[in-house]
């Protein structure tokens, strides 16, 4: 009793960090940016299946300041800052937080403004 119903959401698998060969558990159903704790080198993951609901925290925002040429049609929009202008890609459903992550503001999706291209 007083367990939660989390433990699918929580469920996790093991990846190696491509510099050290560390290895990391990470959430099966996350995509996005991983920073090894012990070389900093930081890489993509992608998810071992979608994940169904809302995410708490952004951990599927990107920078699209590596990806200029990306395409809109993997069902994701570019919004910006309202701080920095920085431009962010987020899944077109999401309505939560958002960590920018180059002035590291938080702010909800809903108050970013549209990118166009």
């Amino acid at each position: 009793k007083g367990q939660s119903a989390k433990t699918i959401d929580e469920e996790k698998r093991e990846i190696s960090c491509p510099e050290c060969d560390r290895r990391l558990r990470v959430p099966v159903s996350y995509s996005g940016s991983v920073g090894c704790p012990d070389c900093a080198t930081k890489f993509k993951v992608e998810a071992e299946r979608p994940e169904p609901a809302p995410v708490e925290e952004a951990s599927d925002v990107e920078s699209i300041e590596s990806a200029p040429d990306a395409k809109k049609s993997d069902g994701k929009i570019e919004i910006g800052c309202p701080d920095c202008s920085q431009s962010l890609r987020i899944p077109s459903s999401y309505e939560g937080s958002v960590r920018c992550p180059a002035c590291k503001k938080i702010f909800k999706a809903s108050e970013g403004f549209a990118q166009i291209d």
